[in-house]
This record gives structure tokens, sequence and C-alpha cells, in this order.
């Protein structure tokens, strides 16, 4: 009576406050049916097949080996994912993580070691918090699987890539991340499922990954809350 249920996309009252209602639901595209392997976007046709990729994976070398997205990046996952960033929304940290478990389910390997994309010290302090870091921090709790918060860190600033097309983005990125010495230990040998919001043209994921893999991780895989488009 006191804290009611409330939607995570419109904060009308819920019976589960890891559940939309009807009308944010609709406007949620939840990614579903056919999938590329590699990055989760949605393709055309009825059906899964893991040799089956999207255009940009047959185009570009993707160092992981699965990915998966909840829903497309349109209007309504924005306003959700703005919401965490920019208004401290950190009621949806639960449902994102359940959402994106339920999704992840079918790519994770036995004892996964989920690591959260980092973003430089300067970024996070503005923040004050890393939005990809709470969502793999309540993954793990939920499920009981390991986490490593600050496996990876970010060598140097970028900057933001909203406005550039994906061989930019790589540009950009190209060593910017590194595993942190500290935890390298952590990393080699093990399963790793990198966890962020947003995939766009997946340089970030391609960077994070690159930098799991030299440090001796066995696997990597990713996992993100939005696909979006891709850019130009």
């Amino acid at each position: 009576m006191i804290y009611p249920h409330q939607c995570p996309g419109c904060r009308v009252l819920v019976q589960d406050h890891l559940h939309l209602c009807p009308e944010c639901w609709r406007e949620a595209h939840f990614i579903s049916g056919c999938i590329c392997p590699k990055c989760g976007v949605q393709m055309l046709g009825d059906h899964n097949d893991a040799h089956i990729l999207c255009d940009d994976c047959l185009n570009t070398r993707r160092p992981w080996t699965r990915g998966r997205a909840v829903f497309l990046y349109n209007a309504k996952a924005r306003s959700m994912i703005l919401a965490l960033k920019r208004k401290d929304r950190h009621d949806l940290v639960a449902p994102f993580s359940h959402w994106m478990l339920r999704r992840g389910a079918e790519i994770f390997p036995p004892a996964p070691l989920l690591i959260p994309i980092p973003l430089h010290w300067q970024r996070q302090w503005r923040r004050r918090f890393n939005q990809s870091a709470l969502i793999a921090q309540k993954m793990a709790r939920m499920a009981g699987i390991d986490c490593c918060l600050d496996g990876l860190k970010k060598c140097r600033r970028t900057l933001e890539l909203k406005d550039h097309t994906a061989a930019e983005r790589r540009k950009l990125l190209h060593a910017s991340m590194a595993v942190n010495p500290a935890r390298a230990g952590c990393v080699s040998g093990r399963e790793v499922v990198l966890v962020d919001d947003v995939f766009t043209s997946g340089a970030t994921f391609s960077e994070a990954a690159r930098a799991c893999l030299e440090a001796g991780a066995k696997t990597v895989s990713v996992m993100a809350l939005a696909r979006a488009a891709k850019p130009a």
C-alpha cells in the first residue's frame, strides 16, 4: 500500500514491478522470432539458425561468439533507458536485469562471468554511477552467477559516439579498453558475458571483447538491453 508496484515504462499501477503495463508492452518492441546469433537483431524469417547472420555481422568481424538483446531501441526503450541514466530511476534496474536474464538464458554458458562495459572515470564521476554495472550486478544476484564489476577499465576518454558512423566508432574506440590488471586472474580461462545497455554498431562490444580475449578469456558473449538501428 505504501510502495505499490508501478509499470517501468509509465508508472501506472501494475501487479508486478518486473512487467510492463499492456500499453507499454505494445510500444516496447521485444525482439523475438528469427534473430542474428551474433548480435541479436531481429531478421526476416520464422526460425533461428546459428549459421545465418545479419548483413552487419557478415560484413564486420565480431570477436565475440554469441549475442542477444531484449528489445529494439525505439521511443519506449529509449525513454526507459534515459530515465535510468539521466533521472536516477534505479527502480528500473530490477526489470531490466530480469528481462536480460530471460533473453540471455539461451546463450549463457554454464558458469558465466558477467562484466559490464566500463565508463571513463570522468564520465562516471559526472553521472555518479555506471548503469551497465548496476544491471550486471543485479543480474548476478538474481541468477546466482559471478560478476566482476571492475573487470574492464576505460584507458582513455573518447568522444560521444552517437553522431559517428560504424567505421568512425571503431577507430575512436581502438585500444580504449583493457582488463583491469588487478582482475586479470578473474578473467583468464572464464566464459565472459559482456553487459551493456545499448548495442548500436558493436564497436564498444568489439573493443571490450578484444581486451578480454587478450587477457585469456575462454569465450566472450554479449548481452544488451536494447539493439539500436545500425548507423550509416
